[in-house]
């Protein structure tokens, strides 16, 4: 039986750059029934096998995947594997030599386009291909964009911090001369020291831990220990003007006691306080059972009514509901107040 059926001829080059030739040629062959030619892939459907498409003049194939590119690029539903972000037909992978500094297989372009704000100084570049050599402080961001000059010595703050050169006790990014010039920040005690740091450091105690140091408030601390009839002495106890004791009768749970001296505290109405208005803020860590006195040594306050007059008053409760009862003791002594 005979069947014709078309096949390649060899492929001609032609001098000069040419395009190649192709051709097809009849040929007849003898079989015993139908003789088909194998199916080509021909994936944009242009009726030229894929390959010819390829070798000629048809299609790229910039990944050399065998496949033409606007095929890679079809939806992934149809078989497309390769993203066109910048829409140029033209797959991304194909185009990133150069132009993918971040290494995440995009484009910086389109890393840029979906994403402005991550070129913070605008000069087309993602700021995280800059930072090796313009982020001193090692925060991620550019030091121009996040520039800061304080104390104008014209360094970038956060240079001056990750370099040594400034101390950023409290690591709010601004070096601790600034925020004592800024009023950020207190130095009681003009040691040139923040005051909320120096506990950390050592500097000062800060027994009630306030962010204070304890020589620039009238306040002690004492340990409380767990037996019966526990005397804690603060400020020197009640032998010192100004000085504090609390009898516990029962502590149960060891902790510590603290006293802070004050000028300012809740208002006393109908009350005339002393010169200087005097506020006595007791507090324990300690559990306890049973009755706990306080007694406090005014010799370092004066009041324009005699000693009689006098009330130790205790400010109980909070809100509106809150109030100051008399807590005042009998057996006074000279510049004692008991409660």
């Amino acid at each position: 039986m005979y069947s014709s059926v078309w096949t390649k001829w060899n492929s001609l080059r032609a001098w000069a750059g040419r395009k190649a030739l192709l051709g097809l040629m009849m040929v007849t062959v003898c079989t015993a029934g139908p003789v088909w030619a194998q199916p080509q892939p021909d994936c944009n459907t242009n009726g030229v096998p894929d390959a010819m498409d390829i070798a000629g003049v048809g299609s790229d194939d910039c990944n050399n995947n065998a496949v033409p590119d606007e095929c890679d690029l079809q939806v992934a539903e149809v078989g497309g594997t390769s993203a066109d972000c910048n829409g140029d037909g033209v797959p991304d992978e194909c185009q990133l030599a150069g132009n993918d500094c971040n290494a995440n297989g995009v484009q910086d372009e389109c890393d840029l386009a979906g994403a402005p704000a991550d070129d913070c100084d605008t000069n087309s570049v993602l700021d995280v291909c800059e930072l090796a050599s313009g982020d001193c402080d090692a925060d991620g961001i550019l030091d121009l964009c996040e520039y800061t000059d304080c104390n104008a010595n014209a360094t970038f703050d956060g240079c001056e911090i990750a370099e040594g050169d400034s101390q950023d006790c409290n690591a709010n990014d601004y070096p601790d001369e600034c925020d004592l010039l800024g009023g950020t920040s207190a130095d009681c005690n003009a040691n040139s020291q923040l005051d909320e740091c120096e506990s950390a450091i050592g500097a000062s105690d800060d027994c009630n831990s306030d962010g204070v140091p304890d020589e620039c408030q009238f306040v002690d601390c004492a340990p409380t220990p767990a037996e019966p009839n526990v005397v804690v002495n603060l400020n020197g106890g009640i032998e010192a003007p100004g000085g504090t004791r609390v009898t516990f009768a029962h502590v149960t749970e060891a902790g510590s006691t603290r006293v802070v001296n004050s000028n300012s505290g809740p208002v006393v109405p109908a009350f005339v306080l002393g010169s200087p208005d005097t506020y006595y803020d007791v507090a324990t860590t300690a559990q306890f059972d049973g009755t706990v006195t306080v007694c406090f040594n005014y010799a370092d306050v004066s009041y324009d009514y005699g000693e009689s007059a006098l009330q130790l008053r205790h400010y109980e409760g909070r809100g509106v509901g809150a109030c100051h009862h008399d807590v005042s003791r009998s057996g006074r002594g000279h510049h004692l107040r008991s409660g």
